[in-house]
C-alpha cells in the first residue's frame, strides 16, 4: 500500500471535485429536471400510502409473493393489465445531509479504487496525457456505467439514462485530469 502515501491527495481532491460538480448537474444546470415528474392526483396518493401506512422501503407491484405462483391466471393477468411498478418510500424527515455525506464517501471509494489500479498500471513519472488516459477511462467506467443496468430493468427515462452517463463521464474525466495533474514523478 506503498501507492496510497503518494495517492491520498488526488484521491481527496477527485472525490471532492466529483462532489463538486454532481452537487452543480443536480441543482444548477438543468439535465436532470425531467427525471421524475409528479403523479395526477398526488394529494390522494399520499394520503392513501398514509392510510396504509406503507414503512419505508422499496416496493414492486405486482408482488407475486403475495399473489401466489407468478404464473398462476390471476398473477398474469395483473402483469398484463397493470398497472406495474417501482415505489420508494423514504423516511421522514427527508433530509439532505446524510445522502450528501453518504455521496462523498462514495466518491473518496471510487477515488481509492481507481488510484488502486492506476498505481498497479501506471508508473511514477508517466505522463499527463497517459495518467488521464488510463484514470479517466476507469473513471467513466466507474461513474458511467454502474448505474445504467437499474435504470434499464427499474424504468428510468431514456433521457435520465443518458443524463447520468453523461454525468459519469464528467465525473471521470474530473478524477482522469485531478490524478494527472497530482502524479508523483519519477
Amino acid at each position: 500500500m506503498d501507492w496510497l502515501s503518494w495517492l491520498w491527495l488526488p484521491i481527496v481532491l477527485s472525490a471532492v471535485g466529483v462532489w463538486i460538480a454532481s452537487f452543480l448537474t443536480w441543482t444548477v444546470l438543468p439535465t436532470h429536471k425531467g427525471d421524475f415528474v409528479g403523479l395526477p392526483e398526488e394529494k390522494k396518493f399520499i394520503d392513501t400510502v398514509r392510510e396504509m401506512d406503507v414503512k419505508p422501503g422499496n416496493y414492486g407491484f405486482p408482488h407475486f409473493a403475495c399473489h401466489g405462483d407468478a404464473n398462476a391466471p390471476e398473477a398474469k393477468a395483473m402483469w398484463k393489465d397493470g398497472p406495474v411498478g417501482f415505489v420508494t418510500v423514504m423516511p421522514t424527515p427527508c433530509t439532505m445531509g446524510p445522502k450528501m455525506i453518504a455521496s462523498f464517501l462514495l466518491n473518496v471509494l471510487v477515488s481509492f479504487l481507481i488510484a488502486y489500479v492506476a498505481a498497479g498500471a501506471i508508473p511514477k513519472g508517466a505522463t499527463f496525457s497517459k495518467v488521464f488516459q488510463v484514470v479517466g477511462t476507469v473513471g467513466v467506467l466507474a461513474y458511467a456505467f454502474a448505474h445504467v443496468p437499474h435504470g434499464i430493468w427499474f424504468g428510468a427515462y431514456k433521457k435520465a439514462i443518458a443524463a447520468n452517463i453523461l454525468d459519469g463521464v464528467v465525473y471521470g474525466l474530473i478524477t482522469g485530469a485531478i490524478f494527472a495533474w497530482r502524479w508523483p514523478a519519477a
